[in-house]
């Protein structure tokens, strides 16, 4: 959890900036869109609608890194993480697209639904898959690279994960790089897997990092199901 300004104020510019980058990026092209004269509703509302999706995702990072800093409970809930896996890569899919990444999901049927804040357990969920852009697209400059979110039951516990194709880490990192300030990315700040590590425990859950037999990483997030009243010490919405 942060302690003290300096390391708040590296986890606000840290995860702020890819929404608040993406949100100039798309105001821009929006401007020059409507200077050209020549463009389409359909086409100007997607790019709205991105804005919209990163403006939303700035406020949730700022609502996350307010809570963690305060010690505020999280607003403990019954959600279908299929909704969260939906609304993430709703997020991400121009974020994807410009990179050249395929992304996708598979959602096993019949889940148990989730206990936790879905707000924070999303925003968890896309700085594992901007991670996973990032290494991919490290790893793949030219195409090839992809992303896939799974979501299901396993040794009884509902697991959340991305997996990736990219760069990797290597085995002895891979409980460092939930370090605060460790970074394996030449311009990283290593904030976004403490913060998400830190979101996680907060809501009952936990995450592992874990390397693929053939390429890559899976990062999986452990979520609690069950009752509220299972969960002493939480506040329920």
């Amino acid at each position: 959890m942060p302690k003290g300004m300096g390391e708040l104020a590296g986890s606000l510019a840290h995860e702020l900036n890819q929404p608040l980058t993406a949100i100039t990026s798309n105001a821009q092209a929006a401007r020059a869109y409507l200077a050209s004269g020549n463009f389409q509703q359909a086409e100007l509302g997607d790019i709205l609608d991105d804005i919209v999706s990163d403006a939303s995702r700035a406020s949730d990072i700022v609502r996350g890194v307010r809570a963690l800093v305060l010690g505020e409970a999280p607003r403990m809930l019954p959600f279908d993480v299929g909704d969260v896996v939906e609304q993430a890569l709703d997020m991400v899919q121009a974020n994807a697209a410009s990179r050249g990444v395929t992304i996708g999901s598979e959602v096993a049927h019949g889940l148990p639904r989730a206990v936790g804040d879905p707000v924070e357990i999303r925003l968890v969920l896309l700085n594992l898959i901007v991670n996973a852009l990032d290494a991919v697209e490290s790893a793949h400059p030219t195409g090839d690279g992809k992303v896939m979110v799974h979501a299901c039951m396993k040794d009884g516990t509902l697991r959340l994960s991305v997996h990736d194709n990219g760069c990797g880490v290597a085995d002895g990192d891979l409980e460092r790089i939930f370090r605060p300030f460790y970074s394996s990315k030449s311009k990283g700040m290593g904030i976004g897997l403490s913060f998400s590590r830190a979101l996680m425990e907060r809501n009952g859950g936990h995450i592992l990092a874990l390397r693929n037999a053939a390429q890559g990483m899976k990062f999986e997030c452990v979520l609690r199901t069950g009752p509220l009243a299972q969960h002493t010490g939480l506040v329920a919405a």
